[in-house]
């Protein structure tokens, strides 16, 4: 029993860190306490199920989907809302409020498109696996797989590859960064991009572990 704690512990904090790390991206790059992260959460997880379900799309491509869409909506959101706000040099409260604003608005579109009922994603009774006293659902080792494969990757990414060092230039000193010539604007859309793909996949995949 105490094996099964740990490793339906293990799945789900390895999966929540993809989410942490695309909103740590964010926050740590850009500064804004983007709590409207959560709605794009939400938003693809909606999207999936929209896809998949209601227009009987394959799974594989409503992922893929759906995470483009958060990718997108999060683009959306540092254009519309938080670039006018860094070129006014808003105060730090001030994007907090209206990231908040945002998220309240955008949980509130999907209540009223898809409803406050609970959506399945997938009916069913889940592929198992069994090691020993540990038993995981298939989903749950996809979700596991994911995260064992995706964090090293985007730690590499972040340390090794020119536009990593680009990203952490903007992220220690953006005045300097954009001296050098560096550009912030594609920089902070790059980041809101993955970061909120980021998100997307982790809708994705605790909806179809759930339910």
């Amino acid at each position: 029993m105490l094996l099964q704690f740990l490793a339906n512990g293990l799945v789900n904090g390895c999966i929540y860190a993809l989410m942490a790390l695309g909103f740590a991206l964010i926050y740590n790059t850009v500064k804004v306490f983007h709590i409207a992260h959560g709605a794009v959460y939400t938003a693809a997880a909606y999207v999936c199920f929209a896809l998949h379900v209601q227009l009987r799309w394959p799974l594989v491509t409503s992922v893929m989907a759906a995470v483009g869409a958060a990718a997108f909506l999060g683009t959306i959101i540092e254009l519309c809302l938080y670039a006018p706000l860094a070129r006014r040099n808003a105060s730090p409260l001030v994007a907090l409020l209206s990231s908040l604003g945002l998220y309240v608005a955008l949980v509130n579109v999907i209540a009223l498109v898809f409803g406050n009922e609970t959506k399945v994603l997938r009916p069913g009774i889940e592929k198992t696996y069994q090691f020993s006293n540990v038993i995981l659902t298939r989903i749950q080792l996809a979700e596991l797989i994911t995260a064992l494969v995706l964090l090293p990757i985007l730690v590499l990414f972040l340390r090794g590859t020119l536009w990593g060092k680009v990203i952490r230039a903007v992220r220690d000193n953006p005045t300097l960064a954009q001296v050098l010539g560096i550009n912030l604007a594609k920089v902070r859309m790059a980041v809101f991009a993955m970061g909120s793909a980021l998100a997307g996949l982790t809708a994705v995949v605790v909806a179809l572990d759930v339910g």
